[in-house]
């Protein structure tokens, strides 16, 4: 998982995973589109969701954005940090 530097959201830190990463590459995002999500978005969890997994949403260049993260344990830090698992537009 990449690491964001200097990061921390809801008291962790962020991982990117490869498949997240490849989704904003196809949005022609980057890494402060995806702090701007976490920061200024709104939860918009349509079902409940597990334990530890969190869903935020915006609004970005016209389109509705959701990026999901869950709790993981990065073994790099050694405590537990979030992990950006999708990034994707929805309808509402």
């Amino acid at each position: 998982m990449n690491f964001i530097e200097g990061f921390l959201w809801d008291g962790r830190e962020i991982r990117i995973t490869k498949a997240a990463y490849i989704e904003m590459n196809k949005l022609d995002m980057d890494v402060y589109d995806i702090i701007y999500i976490l920061r200024e978005g709104n939860d918009c969890e349509k079902s409940r969701r597990k334990h530890g997994i969190r869903e935020r949403c915006s609004t970005w260049r016209r389109k509705r954005i959701r990026v999901v993260v869950a709790l993981d344990y990065c073994r790099d830090i050694k405590e537990e940090c979030w992990a950006i698992t999708h990034v994707a537009p929805y309808k509402k």
